[in-house]
């Protein structure tokens, strides 16, 4: 009976051992966070392990860098102890196209971004066609135009093209 209690006695004590060991070597900092594109600024409490909330970050992003998908390193000072952490930016959301239908003249070139009035999104974005578009038959076609941000996220949207009679 009094080996059954001292072995418990031990394993305990080694678990309260290690536990305030793993406390005490804690980072106070996470290892990597992740954002979506765009946000305006860094927030220092989102790198922050728990029971952490004085700190000073060291490294800041342009608005242009919150805008580029990807790792970025980031140095933050806590307690007089510089730790690199990672900041990972995400683009999770479509981009917002607003768009219009044109009219051309028989057989004038044509470039898929005649039709857009305006996009908002953090990333670069790219505007195509997903065939070859005719403008040598007169009349109304419906044409599929495609917005493809850096993360992929694409936005179809239809829209009209009118080819009218050269005078």
């Amino acid at each position: 009976m009094k080996k059954r209690i001292l072995s418990y006695m031990i394993v305990l004590i080694v678990a309260l051992g290690c536990t305030y060991t793993y406390y005490l070597i804690q980072s106070p900092v996470k290892e990597k966070i992740t954002i979506e594109a765009g946000q305006k600024s860094l927030d220092i409490s989102q790198f922050l392990n728990e029971g952490q909330n004085q700190a000073v970050l060291k490294t800041q992003l342009s608005s242009q860098e919150l805008s580029t998908l990807g790792e970025h390193d980031i140095t933050i000072e806590v307690k007089g102890k510089d730790y690199v952490t990672k900041v990972n930016i995400v683009d999770t959301r479509l981009p917002i196209v607003e768009t219009q239908n044109l009219t051309l003249i028989q057989n004038s070139p044509i470039e898929p971004e005649m039709f857009i009035k305006n996009i908002i999104d953090d990333t670069m974005v790219s505007v195509y066609f997903n065939k070859k578009i005719n403008t040598h038959t007169i009349g109304q076609q419906k044409i599929l135009l495609y917005v493809k941000d850096q993360a992929n996220n694409i936005v179809q949207k239809e829209v009209t093209l009118t080819i009218v009679e050269k005078n």
